[in-house]
C-alpha cells in the first residue's frame, strides 16, 4: 500500500498491550541504581565496525578538530546501569550505524549488523543485562565487517566488542542523585529555507509560498 500499509486494528492492539505490559514490568520491578556515563572517540579507526557510506559529501568538514574522523561520526557513547552491589543490569551504546547488510534482496527479517553487535555483547554479560543500541547519525554510515550474509553481521559485533567492553569496564558509577540539563539545536525547515545545491549543477528551491499552501491530497492522475 503506498506509502506503507493500511491501518489494522488488531496490529495496533497488540503492540500497545506489549508497551503497557513491558512498561508495567519495568515499574513493579524498579530498584535504586548507580550510573556511570563514558564518551569514546576515534574507537573504530580501522573502519572494522561502520564507515563512511556515501562519499558525496566528503567535503564538509563536520569534526574540524578530527581530520581523521574518515567522514564518520567518530563518537561512541556508553551508559551503564548497575544494581546498588555492583551488578550489572543495563549498557546502552550509541553510535551511528545502517542496517544494511542484507539490503532489499533478502526475504529475510534481521536486526542486521545493530541487532548483532547487540547480541555479541550480551552473550558477554550477565544474562539478564539489558544491552540496548541507541542509534546515532546513521544516515552516512554504512556497517563494514568482514565474510557474507549473517556471518558478516556476526563480525561487526565481534569487532565492535573489544573497544566496547573495554570502555564499559572503565566507567565508575554512582548512586548520588545527579541533575540533568536538556539542550537543543534547531534548524529551521520552512518552505523558504529549504535550498538544495551540488557541483554548481544544481540548484533546487520552492518558489514563493505567500500563503500557508495546502497539499492536494490527489496522488494518482485519472489513468491511476
Amino acid at each position: 500500500y503506498l506509502g506503507g500499509d493500511r491501518y489494522n486494528e488488531e496490529i495496533f492492539q497488540r503492540l500497545t498491550q506489549i508497551l503497557v505490559d513491558v512498561s508495567l514490568e519495568a515499574y513493579e520491578s524498579r530498584e535504586p541504581a548507580a550510573l556511570g556515563s563514558a564518551w569514546a572517540k576515534n574507537w573504530d579507526p580501522s573502519d572494522a565496525v561502520y564507515r563512511d557510506r556515501r562519499n558525496d559529501n566528503d567535503d564538509l568538514v563536520i569534526w574540524e578538530d578530527d581530520p581523521n574522523a574518515n567522514g564518520k561520526d567518530p563518537w561512541l557513547h556508553l551508559l551503564r546501569i548497575d544494581d546498588l552491589s555492583g551488578e550489572p543490569i543495563v549498557l546502552t551504546f550509541t553510535y551511528g550505524i545502517h542496517g544494511t547488510l542484507m539490503g532489499a534482496d533478502s526475504p529475510m527479517l534481521s536486526s542486521d549488523a545493530p541487532g548483532h553487535v547487540e547480541t555479541i555483547l550480551q552473550d558477554s554479560l550477565p544474562p539478564d543485562t539489558v544491552v540496548m543500541h541507541l542509534q546515532g547519525g546513521a544516515g552516512d554510515a554504512s556497517p563494514a565487517g568482514t565474510d557474507e550474509g549473517y556471518a558478516r553481521m556476526e563480525t561487526v559485533g565481534e569487532y565492535a566488542k573489544a573497544k566496547i567492553l573495554e570502555t564499559y569496564n572503565a566507567i565508575p558509577t554512582s548512586s548520588e542523585p545527579i541533575s540533568l540539563e536538556a539542550a537543543s539545536r534547531h534548524i529551521w525547515q520552512y518552505r523558504d529555507e529549504i535550498r538544495v545545491t551540488r557541483d554548481g549543477e544544481v540548484d533546487w528551491y520552492y518558489g514563493p509560498s505567500g500563503d500557508t499552501v495546502f497539499a492536494d491530497d490527489i496522488i494518482y492522475d485519472a489513468d491511476g
